[in-house]
């Protein structure tokens, strides 16, 4: 990214910026706080930052940071917005388009984390809570389906009749480990880059709990999704590094593998294409959708229609029916056409080239390991989604879109200035 210098041409007010950055960091910590545990509580924070920026941009006047994501977001924003005018139900992709409000994340971020001071309280605070929930997921598994925010009505117990999969405070194992996966990887990318002294022994329980979140949800995708990413991190650190990696995945694997029975028939069932139910059923789901993208190709039937479509290819033993393709790239491809994949494959091409650049000697550590950090767990977050829609999952989806933000913050040396510094570079 190129970096330019702003500010304010007059100082504003000291009574007024100090009143402003007090405000936004409340609005963050809330943010920070529900992320890991509820989307309504982060559409709440999330909503109360779109507000506050508004107010900040046009009323104050202040200057809007902008990224090297810009153009490739806008370019996808425009190709699903055709997609969903020229689709097989306008009206219903319109509405379903509301569900891209999270890309604000990205410049929340960006525009309202100053200081690396602001940064390491933000990012530590979401860890913590990550590791509550993911203690909460593990004690599900264990406890054979505890929940405790029942209220009133019947315990939620996900899975199959002689095994809890761990879900946390969400309402769908898949989500849970989707968010664990990347806080697993943020958690690791800090642990191997910058953690020192007891920072260290924090760090690796909340790695722990994650890993741990991860494998109880019983996801295999999101397993897939964690080995990716802690090969990345490890191989972004050195070669020694990433043998070390692989040596130690491979005989936590194992060890797991043959101690858990569980485990043991979850992993096996990953190469069992033709005898795994859920296997057969993405393979249909797939088979349908390709059907659909030869029949739109170009700007396919628009977001929120493959559900509707998907009934007038379904066969009377084909797939049951499901509002996704189980794959991301093909459920954007179905919906949004192959201008639309083009579209998604640029803003992840410009967001990891510039990642890594940013990786030059010289940086922060803390700066390297959110960075690689980042890098990993959105590496995991595509490997996952290669077997499950998780950009349509919108918790999983908040926290990819914050994962960004604070990736290119990094990148762009804001967490590398001391707090009271207010302008500062522009990626």
């Amino acid at each position: 990214m190129n970096n330019s210098q702003v500010g304010s041409a007059d100082p504003p007010d000291e009574k007024s910026l100090s009143d402003r950055i007090e405000i936004s960091a409340y609005l963050l910590f809330a943010l920070v706080i529900s992320l890991p545990v509820s989307i309504a509580a982060t559409h709440i924070a999330l909503a109360g930052l779109i507000l506050f920026m508004g107010y900040r941009f046009w009323v104050n006047r202040q200057p809007f940071i902008g990224t090297s994501l810009d153009r490739p977001i806008l370019i996808y924003l425009s190709v699903v917005l055709a997609s969903a005018l020229f689709g097989v139900n306008p009206g219903r992709s319109l509405i379903h388009m509301a569900a891209l409000w999270h890309i604000a994340l990205l410049w929340i971020v960006v525009n309202m984390v100053s200081n690396r001071t602001l940064a390491r309280r933000l990012i530590f605070v979401m860890i913590g809570v990550g590791t509550l929930n993911a203690l909460y997921g593990i004690l599900q598994h264990v406890m054979g389906g505890l929940d405790l925010f029942a209220f009133g009505r019947p315990p939620r117990i996900l899975g199959t009749p002689d095994m809890v999969r761990a879900s946390g405070t969400f309402d769908h194992y898949m989500t849970f480990s989707g968010q664990m996966l990347m806080l697993g990887a943020l958690g690791i990318g800090l642990l191997l880059f910058w953690a020192e002294g007891s920072t260290v022994w924090g760090l690796s329980a909340a790695v722990v709990c994650f890993l741990g979140g991860v494998i109880t949800s019983f996801t295999r995708n999101a397993w897939l999704g964690l080995i990716s990413a802690v090969l990345v991190i490890g191989g972004l650190k050195d070669r020694k590094a990433f043998i070390l990696t692989a040596f130690i995945l491979l005989v936590m694997v194992s060890i797991l593998v043959l101690a858990n029975p569980g485990l043991r028939e979850r992993a096996m069932s990953i190469g069992a294409v033709k005898s795994d139910e859920s296997i057969k059923e993405r393979f249909k789901l797939w088979r349908i959708a390709l059907e659909m993208i030869q029949n739109r190709p170009l700007l396919g039937v628009g977001s929120g229609n493959f559900q509707a479509e998907m009934e007038r290819y379904r066969e009377p033993n084909g797939p049951s029916s499901h509002s996704h393709a189980h794959n991301t790239l093909i459920e954007v491809t179905a919906e949004n056409g192959l201008i639309g994949l083009s579209a998604y494959i640029y803003i992840w091409f410009v967001f990891f080239r510039e990642m890594i650049r940013g990786l030059k000697p010289g940086i922060g550590s803390f700066t390297r390991g959110v960075s690689v950090g980042v890098i990993g767990g959105l590496v995991g977050f595509h490997v996952a989604g290669l077997f499950e829609y998780n950009l349509g999952d919108s918790e999983v989806n908040a926290m990819m879109w914050f994962m960004v933000g604070i990736g290119l913050a990094a990148h762009a040396g804001i967490f590398e200035k001391p707090a009271g510094l207010q302008s500062r570079a522009v990626s």
